[in-house]
């Protein structure tokens, strides 16, 4: 596992944060919280048959439910991964009949989480047709989402070393685009010579790689690397 996998925080200590943190602290970790999974639970609302409106009502009133109920103190790394929890959370969650907890205003107000409408909408917009269960396409978009990040974390880094050209560049070759175009192509672009080229995007994948192992242990309550193999596959299955 790499030193990012192995010190970064994980979700389940973010967990921890709300059940005993001061407030700063327990704000801080359900901030993070939200923008790690507010997107796949908007998502699981709205194929769940839930208009935008009400969907955007349903994902800021959960997780404000999550704290006013204590429900994260039920949370156990040893029973499972934490998306499973939300998704049963939130099924539990539709089923209590939302609409009886008092609604947040969209955009502003003390709640934990502010749900912008049209970006939400424009994202799902992107989803395409499928047939499978609500659960599965939840399990999907997390994985996405989490691939999406992995690839913004490593953009950062090389736009903090100044090396967001040559990030951008070799992009397509780290998402498997059809048309990223040889090495010969790549370094016409960069004024590169082809080998240093390649060697460019060995170290772009491996980083790209340090980072989703650096976020898949963040995603758990990992202990050693086969655990982090095993959600990688898990995460892998479920964009099948």
């Amino acid at each position: 596992m790499s030193r990012d996998a192995a010190f970064s925080p994980t979700r389940w200590s973010l967990i921890a944060a709300l059940r005993c943190g001061e407030a700063p602290q327990v704000r801080e970790a359900l901030e993070t919280l939200c923008r790690a999974y507010w997107y796949p639970l908007y998502a699981y609302a709205r194929r769940c048959g839930q208009v935008p409106e009400d969907a955007a009502d349903i994902t800021q009133s959960f997780f404000a439910q999550l704290i006013e109920k204590e429900i994260f103190a039920r949370a156990d790394p040893e029973r499972g991964r934490l998306r499973t929890f939300l998704l049963t959370a939130m099924q539990n969650f539709l089923r209590d009949d939302w609409r009886k907890q008092q609604r947040l205003k969209r955009g502003g107000g003390d709640g934990p989480l502010s749900i912008d409408e049209v970006t939400a909408e424009n994202l799902y917009a992107r989803e395409p047709v499928d047939e499978r269960t609500p659960e599965k396409l939840y399990h999907r978009r997390w994985a996405l989402t989490l691939l999406e990040r992995t690839v913004t974390d490593v953009q950062a880094d090389y736009a903090q070393r100044g090396q967001a050209t040559l990030f951008e560049t070799l992009k397509p070759m780290l998402t498997g685009e059809p048309d990223a175009g040889s090495a010969a192509d790549l370094g016409a672009q960069l004024g590169m010579e082809p080998g240093t080229v390649r060697v460019a995007i060995s170290r772009l994948r491996t980083r790209y790689r340090e980072r989703l192992l650096a976020e898949v242990a963040a995603s758990m309550d990992a202990r050693t690397e086969q655990e982090v193999d095993e959600e990688i596959d898990a995460l892998f299955r479920a964009l099948s």
